[in-house]
């Protein structure tokens, strides 16, 4: 069936193509064969259709999932998972809650489709996802009047003094963080030196990742990573990767949970869906074991947030940090 398809690769006509609605046999059969593996009945897939969105020039088709409703899957993985959790509250047909994946960047929520409805009883996905967006909602609220009241001073979460809290972007989030665009945050931290340094985050659709450093008449720092960015303040504060805090903390990662939009974000999971929700990665400073795995958490989050393709821009920084103090040469 793929076949059928090459004549538009590289063309035109593929961008024509984009948005129609094609029974891809090819691909659906190997949707059915998944679903068996996983012990899931496949007259659930009855009615569901592959949406081709795009043809890259290496024939490489990129496209989505649509359930009976018309609601998009962006993965096989992600359609295996809602199929599962069907099964798991008891009945084939979806709640209304469940609003379908947004783009995400392509990204698979989980590996197991049982993952989620761990210790969860008979509650779906949808419902445990309402609750908890409801739950922070209620939080959001009151730190949502202290902002507004702060007179642009902003109001504090955690290690981050938060400035601005701006609009979900459905598109720019991964497995453990949602990145509002709009989003701006001060934050102090340390240089090479032991300096109080205040380094301003920020985020635009794009994505835009950027920090500008309070330092040497102001640092600008850009990236379509949010790791990318964080590598480079490391590097213009003389630290190494490993004592970087994450781009978000846990805290304010809890209030975007409320904020709405935040149930669009497919593959996002909220803390109440994870394994360890009090064990998470990005709640601050922790052991050394701890904050290495944190980082390499971020750097996964990166990775899949941006399209390999997109490149970092320079941001303006090109001077190196000041070398740490020579040890002591007093040696007898």
């Amino acid at each position: 069936a793929l076949l059928r398809l090459a004549p538009w690769c590289g063309s035109e006509r593929s961008v024509a193509m984009a948005g129609e609605v094609r029974k891809d046999e090819h691909l659906m059969k190997f949707l059915r064969k998944n679903a068996i593996k996983r012990g899931l009945d496949v007259s659930l897939l009855d009615g569901w259709s592959v949406k081709i969105e795009s043809i890259n020039e290496e024939g490489k088709v990129h496209g989505c999932y649509l359930d009976p409703h018309g609601r998009k899957f962006m993965s096989r993985e992600e359609v295996l998972v809602h199929l599962a959790s069907t099964v798991v509250a008891g009945s084939p047909s979806s709640s209304s809650a469940d609003r379908g994946p947004a783009a995400g960047y392509g990204v698979a929520p989980f590996s197991r489709p049982d993952e989620f409805a761990r210790g969860a009883g008979e509650r779906t996905r949808a419902e445990i996802r309402e609750a908890a967006s409801q739950s922070a909602s209620d939080r959001l609220r009151s730190f949502q009047l202290e902002l507004d009241s702060s007179n642009n001073a902003g109001a504090q979460a955690g290690d981050l003094r938060v400035l601005s809290l701006g609009r979900i972007d459905p598109k720019l989030h991964s497995h453990h963080h949602i990145y509002p665009a709009g989003f701006r945050a001060r934050r102090t931290m340390r240089d090479w030196a032991g300096n109080a340094v205040a380094v301003t985050f920020s985020v635009k659709s794009g994505p835009k990742f950027s920090a500008v450093v309070d330092q040497n008449d102001g640092v600008f720092l850009t990236g379509v990573k949010p790791n990318e960015v964080m590598k480079k303040v490391g590097e213009a504060l003389g630290l190494t990767e490993a004592g970087l805090p994450p781009f978000l903390n846990r805290e304010v990662s809890e209030l975007i949970e409320g904020m709405e939009g935040a149930l669009d974000c497919h593959s996002y999971q909220f803390f109440a869906e994870r394994k360890d929700p009090r064990g998470s990665k990005g709640a601050g400073p922790a052991k050394k074991k701890k904050k290495r795995d944190s980082g390499s958490d971020a750097a996964a989050d990166s990775k899949k947030l941006s399209p390999s393709s997109l490149q970092a821009s320079s941001g303006g920084f090109s001077s190196s940090p000041p070398p740490p103090p020579p040890p002591s040469t007093n040696k007898k």
